[in-house]
């Protein structure tokens, strides 16, 4: 049995669906971008190395370091407190990391470029 539509019914449930699909096609492109923002972002950051990232002129806040970059010692001498000191080794930490992905990804660049 078939059931005889208005034809004004069906293009408007067709150009529903092709909104919708416009929509989610433009949702993805967005992601997508935001995606590969964030990549360039972490990237960018994996050009400061990990010991220097307290040190000045990227941070005037501390005034002793210890030999992996750390700081001991706010700019006015007094010692850090434990929790700030983890909460600063946990940014360093993952400053290295972004360090070693962009190494990672400035080799394979390299590879890539000079493999032809």
């Amino acid at each position: 049995m078939v059931k005889l539509v208005p034809s004004e019914t069906l293009r408007a449930a067709r150009d529903a669906k092709a909104a919708l699909a416009k929509e989610k096609a433009d949702r993805k492109a967005a992601s997508a971008a935001a995606a590969e923002q964030k990549r360039l972002d972490r990237l960018e950051k994996g050009r400061l190395s990990p010991s220097e990232m307290f040190k000045p002129p990227t941070s005037e806040e501390f005034s002793e370091w210890d030999e992996a970059g750390l700081p001991l010692k706010d700019k006015e001498g007094v010692e850090i407190a434990k929790s700030r000191g983890k909460k600063l080794k946990k940014e360093w930490d993952m400053q290295k990391k972004y360090v070693s992905r962009s190494d990672i990804f400035r080799s394979q660049c390299l590879l890539t470029l000079f493999s032809f």
